[in-house]
């Protein structure tokens, strides 16, 4: 997988290009007939036996610059999981498998309370083995001043830890917190905040 970034004159784009002759299938088909919130938008080419995919990441910052010099606080964090297990809600009624998101801080962008995500067809990696290094990017990047946050990330890398575990169990985890606090809320699309509903 070779990535880079490129600009004009109104847009900044991250192009990621894979060996095999692209395709346009179902799941581009989805991706742009549907804007699918959390989802970066993204468009797709033929470059003679490789596929290009074009996402547009103007005016957002990737995961991995964010936290370089500064910690992932609790409030963050716990707004990153809400969001991802709502993306990957979503993917579901649009028929996208989950295992095709890229979880590495490179390729999660963030904009104004929201953080999106990449979905490349091509791509064959198992989320739960993603998200296990994930938690271990957590855990070296939690506000350590912040108890809360030091729970979570050493929660959620507990969990990733186990033999065949699931996101299921990360979801299980994140209600329970909610119901801890008394109460029920969900990170919607655009980073806001309710009470009133479950994940799942």
């Amino acid at each position: 997988m070779k990535t880079e970034v490129k600009r004009n004159l109104d847009k900044t784009y991250l192009l990621i290009e894979e060996e095999g002759i692209y395709e346009e299938d179902y799941q581009m088909h989805m991706l742009r007939e549907n804007k699918i919130p959390g989802l970066l938008e993204v468009r797709g080419r033929g470059a003679g036996e490789n596929s290009q995919y074009y996402y547009d990441i103007s005016c957002k910052v990737s995961m991995k610059t964010k936290y370089e010099k500064i910690p992932i606080g609790y409030e963050e964090l716990k707004a990153f999981l809400y969001q991802l297990l709502t993306v990957m809600k979503e993917m579901k009624k649009y028929f996208l498998s989950e295992n095709k998101v890229i979880l590495d801080p490179e390729f999660i962008y963030y904009e104004k309370g929201v953080f999106f995500f990449c979905f490349l067809p091509r791509y064959a990696k198992e989320t739960t083995n993603e998200f296990r290094h994930l938690a271990e990017y957590f855990v070296s990047r939690a506000e350590y001043q912040e108890k809360e946050c030091v729970f979570l990330a050493y929660e959620l890398h507990k969990i990733s830890m186990q033999e065949n575990y699931s996101m299921k169990q990360i979801q299980m985890l994140m209600e329970n917190r909610l119901e801890r606090a008394d109460g029920t809320a969900e990170i919607t699309a655009e980073g806001v905040c309710y009470r009133g509903g479950n994940i799942g």
